[in-house]
């Protein structure tokens, strides 16, 4: 293993290679920087770890996004006090501005913000405080998103990953009026305490989807307490409850399939449950209850839907298969929480 430390600007044009083993630390300070900069072709092939102390900036600087490939780890905000910042400076296309491309297999993980676009394909770890995505840019992207180890996510506007999943001390904080969060994988939380999934476990005040495009099975983890037909399961009426504004399932031969892997606290000795002031189940598409409780608002009281409801939010399929296993499905699901 070998180590190379940086307390000012360190310069990077071209195509750069981190080996496996090594370590390149950029310590604090207020012009203490890793800059990628050239033409349109720049690339850091990082295949060790990169730690960025607080107080410090990864830059892009050039015509086109920076790849981070390789295997490796950038760690943000290791140590110290202040903001760690990724920073872009290619030129807005249809509205990016995209600084840097997350390739396959690389990681990127800890606090700090964001203020660049930032296309994932590989890992996204919000953990140790915030992970901020300024506004107006966007982290987008086919790759995971995990909110670990006491990290806040927060973003303004529309969020895609493939799986997206977090901890008992991870927390949601979108913080535009209508956040988006896009996934072409699975939904998964283990938080026990609802005011840590959404900010202040105030669901209703935010929007998220949910959408697959990988062709496999999409699972949506619920979390809620089962109350039965009654407004109590529904944040604003009762204490918050993992509950959803809008549930939408949409697209042909789509299929989600609601789960619950999770114990998060809300057992009371029965399978948790999940409460959704709209559904819409669109033509072409299904939703799979896989025997457990979905509720929704219906013809002006809470109904609890049940196998054959397609007709009633959409004419779609709703369907209740418990547990049986299906391939070779082409999933689409909205999830909107507003």
């Amino acid at each position: 293993m070998y180590e190379v430390v940086s307390s000012g600007m360190l310069e990077l044009g071209g195509v750069n290679t981190l080996a496996s083993g090594a370590l390149l630390t950029v310590l604090s300070g207020n012009s203490s920087k890793l800059r990628i900069h050239g033409g349109d072709e720049l690339e850091l092939v990082n295949n060790g770890e990169i730690a960025l102390h607080c107080s410090t900036e990864l830059q892009q600087l050039g015509d086109g996004p920076a790849l981070l490939s390789g295997h490796g780890t950038i760690s943000l905000g290791v140590a110290g006090t202040g903001m760690t910042k990724l920073t872009g400076d290619a030129p807005f296309n249809g509205g990016q501005n995209l600084g840097f491309i997350n390739g396959p297999g690389h990681t990127i993980r800890g606090a700090g913000s964001m203020y660049t676009d930032l296309v994932n394909q590989g890992e996204v770890i919000a953990e140790n405080g915030y992970l901020v995505v300024s506004y107006p840019f966007h982290l987008s992207g086919t790759g995971n998103v995990q909110v670990n180890n006491e990290g806040w996510l927060d973003w303004w506007g529309d969020l895609s990953a493939h799986d997206f999943t977090m901890d008992a001390t991870g927390r949601l904080w979108p913080n535009f009026s209508t956040p988006t969060l896009v996934l072409s994988g699975n939904f998964s939380f283990a938080q026990t305490d609802e005011h840590q999934w959404l900010a202040d476990g105030k669901a209703a005040r935010h929007s998220m989807t949910l959408q697959s495009r990988d062709g496999a099975r999409q699972t949506l983890e619920i979390g809620g307490m089962d109350y039965g037909e009654d407004i109590t399961g529904f944040n604003g009426y009762g204490a918050p409850n993992f509950d959803l504004s809008i549930l939408t399932v949409s697209g042909t031969s789509t299929r989600v399939q609601l789960v619950d892997a999770v114990d998060n606290g809300n057992r009371s000795g029965q399978n948790e449950a999940l409460y959704a002031w709209t559904l819409e189940v669109a033509t072409g598409a299904t939703l799979d209850l896989n025997c457990l409780s979905l509720y929704t608002w219906y013809n002006g009281a809470v109904h609890r839907v049940t196998d054959g409801d397609g007709h009633l939010f959409g004419g779609g399929e709703i369907i209740d298969t418990c547990g049986q296993s299906h391939h070779n499905l082409s999933p689409i699901m909205m999830l909107l929480l507003r």
